[in-house]
């Protein structure tokens, strides 16, 4: 994978220097009337370089060990499953993923700074687009595009009334931008999967714990057992969900390295989509996104997608007795603590959630006409607590 990564890091500069060297050859060659022309072939070698990155990419996923049928990493014993190096293959994996990303932002840089030589072109010969006859080079001379290709000519002179119009940041190159922006979301993607593989696969077995199970025998696997001479308030969080939380509380230190450093190409590759789970509650303001630091988008992210993964699987527990919903209630208080640790907020229904677990049957009654519940979340809770 290094020198996969290597072979993209270097390859970046080298397409996009060929395409500014055609840029150079448009002018001495057409004066830029061949403007629209070259805007088509640089499009069409993009879209096809692009197609190669995304392959390149699909391969570092398979490294990475990410299914695609599943979105869950692949434990194999060749990546350590069976010596305990999961921890350390997911370091190196997320240090691959990072350095996808930053390959898309200096794609990102580079393809931008064509897009103003482009509009600084088309500015440039404005005068001589618009009095052809006046200037020495040949396409001026005899009006060739006018004379013999007027849908070319028509093209020009409206490509330079819309980059007049809308500044130099117009973009010229539209399917650029579209290309870069899905390879950066599948590399950024591939990150939060690595990230949150672990968080995932202890999240979808919740429903299979028979701590959940009225007749549930070992004294270890019930609840009621663990809290049988304890006041409520002392009950405690089962160990799958102290498990999941000291993972949350480990990220800061996982992110740091890849967001804390000045790296301009990371910055502009993370600025450009959003991950996954981050709903359109979450998007800030440009304002908001020049202060906010990079890790906390992350944190966001895998913050919404543990309590969306949470809760899923919480509602797909077949039956809950007063004990499991009480022990449900305080994992989630539980998960909410830890939560608050990373300045991260419980979702509206994390906490609709913990309420209707945590109410005895009067209140419960009650919470069926709090608007900020759902009805088809407390009708779920009411057929798992057998109160329907």
């Amino acid at each position: 994978p290094e020198e996969i990564l290597q072979s993209v890091s270097l390859s970046i500069p080298k397409v996009m220097n060929l395409f500014i060297g055609a840029v150079d050859n448009c002018t001495q060659l057409t004066d830029g009337w061949g403007i629209t022309a070259l805007v088509k072939c640089i499009e069409a070698v993009f879209v096809k370089y692009i197609k190669r990155l995304m392959n390149v990419l699909q391969q570092l996923k398979v490294l990475c060990g990410i299914d695609e049928s599943n979105q869950d990493r692949i434990q194999t014993t060749e990546r350590g499953s069976e010596n305990g190096n999961n921890g350390q293959d997911e370091w190196i994996d997320l240090q691959w993923a990072f350095q996808f990303i930053q390959c898309c932002g200096d794609l990102l840089l580079r393809s931008s700074s064509l897009n103003s030589q482009l509009s600084s072109l088309l500015l440039s010969k404005a005068w001589s687009y618009r009095n052809p006859a006046t200037i020495t080079h040949p396409f001026g001379v005899f009006d060739y595009l006018r004379l013999y290709h007027p849908e070319e000519h028509t093209a020009v002179m409206e490509l330079l009334q819309t980059v007049e119009k809308n500044g130099g940041d117009y973009r010229i190159l539209p399917k650029t931008v579209d290309e870069i922006k899905l390879l950066t979301e599948t590399s950024h993607t591939l990150a939060f999967d690595i990230l949150f593989a672990h968080l995932k696969r202890n999240l979808i077995g919740i429903p299979n714990l028979k701590v959940w199970e009225s007749g549930v025998s070992s004294p270890l696997e019930s609840p009621r057992a663990l809290t049988d001479d304890l006041p409520s308030f002392s009950r405690s969080p089962l160990s799958y969900i102290t498990e999941i939380g000291d993972y949350l509380l480990t990220l800061p230190q996982k992110l740091d390295p890849f967001t804390s450093q000045d790296n301009p190409s990371l910055v502009a590759a993370m600025k450009l989509v959003n991950l996954p789970y981050i709903g359109e509650s979450s998007i800030l303001t440009p304002d908001e996104e020049e202060t906010e630091h990079p890790s906390d988008k992350w944190l966001c992210a895998i913050s919404h997608g543990t309590m969306d993964t949470y809760v899923n699987s919480i509602l797909q527990i077949h039956t809950l007795n007063e004990e499991s919903s009480q022990q449900l209630a305080t994992d989630i208080g539980y998960l909410c603590n830890v939560l608050a640790a990373l300045d991260q907020h419980p979702t509206n229904t994390l906490i609709s959630l913990e309420k209707l677990l945590k109410a005895d049957k009067e209140m419960f009654d009650v919470y069926k006409t709090d608007k900020q519940i759902s009805k088809e979340l407390y009708q779920t809770i009411s057929t798992q607590r057998s109160w329907n």
